[in-house]
């Protein structure tokens, strides 16, 4: 049988200076270029986990804030995740994707975001693309390589 065509990503992401809301935004654009009829973004702390039970694709962008601790505005959301039990929420009908940004000139580099990627995968949510990481550090374009990033993971859903 041929896959149905995804209807709906969800785009969820956790910021401290607007870089994670504005590759958001990105993938949002991008995706309807691709034919993925509706986009939603959400601040991570707007989403509960009955709302992301009931969510069929999500890219998780998110940087790291300080020494390995989730961004102002995933706090919460990673509170209520990190309790979340497989009984509870169960995310198997859930398909992901996670990018970190980071510098790893930080000792816990992409922390928010590893630690997202494992949860949901512990909740059963399959991943539809790598998960991925950026460092500032590197001698790559940020903007070249989310680019290139998005185009990649918007072709594997």
């Amino acid at each position: 049988p041929i896959a149905e065509p995804v209807q709906l990503l969800d785009v969820i992401f956790g910021t401290e200076s607007g870089t994670s809301e504005a590759v958001a935004d990105m993938v949002s654009e991008d995706a309807q270029k691709a034919s993925i009829p509706e986009v939603i973004i959400h601040p991570a702390d707007d989403v509960g986990l009955e709302e992301l039970k009931n969510m069929k694709y999500v890219t998780f962008v998110t940087s790291t804030s300080g020494e390995g601790e989730f961004p102002p505005n995933a706090t919460e959301f990673w509170k209520r995740l990190s309790k979340a039990t497989k009984e509870d929420t169960s995310l198997a009908n859930m398909k992901f994707t996670v990018l970190g940004l980071g510098d790893s000139a930080y000792t816990k580099f992409c922390e928010a975001a590893r630690l997202v990627n494992e949860k949901f995968e512990q909740l059963g949510a399959k991943r539809f693309y790598p998960y991925t990481t950026f460092d500032d550090q590197s001698d790559k374009d940020q903007e070249e390589f989310v680019n290139q990033w998005i185009q990649n993971m918007l072709k594997n859903i």
